[in-house]
């Protein structure tokens, strides 16, 4: 029976999104590339998660009256024009 670390290491060599076969590679080789994968896959991230704050440091609060008034109308519905120019005797 393989160990956890023997299965994963397994998974990882074969894993049919891997863009190349690791079956030359040694257990010391593949455990690095692993963690070099694993360094590249943090830094993206901390990469997106800079982008997201600045993007969510761009956008205005949206005030509370509005987003209460949206609530509103969620709730109320909405009507065609033609239901308003009868309701209200407005034309659109």
């Amino acid at each position: 029976m393989k160990t956890p670390n023997e299965a994963f290491i397994t998974t990882y060599k074969y894993h049919p999104d891997a863009k190349y076969l690791c079956e030359n590679m040694t257990e010391t080789e593949l455990l690095k590339k692993i963690s070099d994968d694993l360094d590249f896959l943090k830094t993206k991230i901390l990469e997106i998660e800079e982008s997201l704050e600045l993007i969510d440091s761009e956008l205005h609060p949206v005030r509370e009256e509005y987003i209460e008034r949206l609530d509103e109308i969620k709730k109320e519905g909405t009507i065609s024009g033609s239901e308003f120019e009868k309701k209200f005797g407005v034309k659109l």
